[in-house]
């Protein structure tokens, strides 16, 4: 069977629910390539009104998208440095939604 990155990869929250706030991108990229199997990753995704994200797991995806690469090119280093970068807008972005 294929693994599928979903975020039924990451620890459940207080409320019984999958949550990425506190995943470091570090462990999301972890948890990410734990997923790649003979250089494809399959990625889970929802989509609504306005964005696409990871689904929480496969039976709530809208789609699957499937990256195909050769892992002996992949610099993990560049990649944690600009999903960091990411998260990092991400957050100031969210914190501003809730008004923090």
């Amino acid at each position: 069977m294929k693994k599928i990155f979903a975020c039924d990869q990451f620890a459940f929250d207080e409320n019984n629910e999958y949550s990425l706030s506190d995943v470091t991108p570090e462990e999301y990229l972890k948890k990410m390539l734990s997923c790649i199997d003979g250089g494809a990753l399959y990625v889970a995704k929802e989509e609504d009104d306005v964005s696409i994200n990871l689904a929480k797991n496969l039976s709530v995806a809208d789609f699957v998208v499937k990256y195909t690469f050769d892992l002996s090119k992949i610099d993990a280093e560049a990649i944690v440095a600009k999903e960091q970068a990411l998260f990092a807008a991400c957050r100031e972005i969210a914190g501003k939604k809730e008004g923090k």
